[in-house]
């Protein structure tokens, strides 16, 4: 029997089979099925993210925040898909109103995606954005 797409091979003799977290689960065996391992999540440093960027839109200055002089550095946890387009953006730290504008820019920023053994890659990095009032 030919394996079905996202599935590895089986080589179940009439045990049931089921997939748990991408592993097979034949009888009482869990093993790795190899053809569906994904590829993982590369973990880009800031530098190399940033060389990596196709596009990207910088963030809009809050007019409540320019009111109340806020400024500062907002940290974001950014996880990107296999096209590199941002899937996920988490703030790690920084004033709630800087955040917020930081994190409507990442969304639309675009990186170059990344290959591992020959697979597309998730990718994961942090992006600090610096909020700083003019003088």
């Amino acid at each position: 029997m030919p394996p079905t797409p996202g599935r590895g091979e089986s080589t179940a003799t009439g045990a049931d089979e089921s997939e748990v977290n991408g592993s097979q689960v034949t009888g009482r065996e869990l093993r790795r099925a190899s053809s569906v391992e994904p590829a993982g999540v590369l973990e880009l440093s800031p530098e190399v993210a940033e060389g990596s960027l196709l596009y990207r839109v910088e963030p809009e200055y809050p007019e409540e925040a320019r009111q109340r002089q806020m400024q500062g550095s907002v940290v974001l946890d950014v996880r990107m898909g296999r096209d590199g387009a941002v899937q996920a953006v988490n703030p790690v730290s920084g004033q709630g109103l800087l955040a917020e504008a930081a994190i409507a820019a990442v969304k639309q920023w675009r990186f170059k995606p990344r290959m591992v053994k020959g697979q597309p890659a998730e990718m994961q990095t942090k992006v600090i954005l610096n909020f700083r009032l003019p003088k």
